[in-house]
């Protein structure tokens, strides 16, 4: 107890970070879809073109330091603007599973039954090595790209080639672009 407050139940902690989650989704969805937009202008992109090349940089910052993270995040920062276009947080590990398995066991029936429930909202999206989740966060960012109306056509790096050679051996864009 600190400050004379007792602490949050992880029930209540669970529906707090419901609400933020919510909350801070809706907000990105508006800042982002206003940063693409000053994007294409900078770009001077009729808005009848759907997709515009544009010149990124891609980098991204884990958790822990070394090969051994389990959540990390990757983002594009166009290099016009300096916005952060998109990015994709990456994660071995599920927090509310982590919870739920400490308090109940793994092999308990509510564990499962819970477990079950909250599939739909797995925070895991990586199951690959720690070393991997860079070049799987680029594929994904890279992959979704022209949903949002850009082209990622120039990559400045910070030298971390694999993260490029796998973009290039993906072919991502197809014939139609080359990275």
């Amino acid at each position: 107890m600190a400050v004379n407050v007792s602490p949050f139940s992880s029930r209540t902690y669970s529906k707090c970070t419901k609400l933020l989650h919510t909350a801070y989704g809706i907000a990105a969805e508006t800042l982002q879809s206003e940063v693409h937009s000053e994007v294409r202008k900078a770009y001077e992109a009729p808005t009848d073109v759907p997709v515009v090349d544009t010149s990124v940089s891609f980098d991204s910052s884990w958790l822990t330091r070394g090969h051994t993270s389990l959540i990390g995040i990757a983002y594009v920062i166009d290099i016009l603007t300096g916005y952060v276009i998109y990015f994709e947080v990456m994660c071995k590990i599920c927090r509310n599973c982590s919870v739920a398995k400490r308090e109940l066991g793994e092999s308990s029936a509510v564990y499962n039954i819970r477990f079950e429930g909250h599939r739909k909202d797995f925070d895991i999206n990586q199951s690959g090595s720690s070393t991997s989740m860079e070049m799987e966060a680029a594929l994904i960012l890279w992959e979704r790209s022209q949903e949002m109306g850009f082209c990622y056509s120039i990559l400045l790096s910070d030298g971390y080639c694999k993260t490029f050679n796998y973009l290039t051996e993906k072919n991502v864009y197809g014939d139609k672009f080359e990275i």
